[in-house]
């Protein structure tokens, strides 16, 4: 993708970078380490990333990975790098927006865990521009009538984002669990395989 092409997606998603980039901000100031900008190297939009500290209280609590509703440990041989217990991933809180479980990346070296959460980017834009393009007619419609409908384009442009959540539902109804049967997430997990099978 051409760099100049990246504005016109940021312009999309901005209604919701601005609330989700200083969210990674707190996070990293809180629980964090490692704030930088980072990109999927081949095609992919910058995304504002952190990762968690080994022994902070979120990596010791909500983030951590649960099997039965118990927390696993790590072996002590690596809890310096991963914790004490085994953590989630990672986590993307927006279009542009990502924060990773502790020892999930090493700078410089690309992982399967960034290829997934970068994956959940993109969807995150395409769901913004899609709430564009609903958005777009009602706004239109709001100039040549001169209603108030231009307020409820910009909340839908603005929820697109949300609209991701659709997929939990299709998930159950299709008899699949909420979360891991959604097609954002199977999506993220097949681009990841694909990218360890390289």
């Amino acid at each position: 993708m051409k760099p100049w092409y990246r504005i016109f997606i940021y312009l999309f998603t901005i209604a919701w970078d601005v609330i989700t980039w200083p969210m990674i901000v707190l996070i990293w100031a809180f629980w964090g380490e490692n704030l930088y900008w980072e990109r999927e190297p081949t095609q992919g939009s910058w995304a504002l990333t952190c990762d968690l500290k080994p022994y902070s209280w979120a990596s010791r609590t909500w983030y951590t990975y649960k099997v039965d509703g118990k927390k696993i440990e790590n072996n002590p041989d690596v809890q310096d790098v991963y914790g004490k217990f085994r953590t989630w991933g990672g986590t993307t809180l927006g279009p542009h927006a990502i924060f990773y479980g502790p020892g999930r990346r090493v700078r410089g070296k690309w992982w399967a865990v960034q290829q997934h959460e970068h994956r959940h980017c993109e969807q995150g834009e395409a769901a913004m521009i899609a709430s564009f393009m609903y958005a777009t007619p009602v706004f239109i419609h709001s100039m040549i009538f001169g209603n108030l409908l231009w307020v409820m384009a910009l909340v839908m442009h603005a929820l697109g984002y949300v609209s991701m959540i659709a997929n939990f539902f299709t998930a159950i109804l299709r008899g699949e669990k909420a979360y891991r049967g959604s097609h954002h997430e199977e999506g993220a997990y097949d681009n990841a395989k694909l990218f360890n099978d390289k």
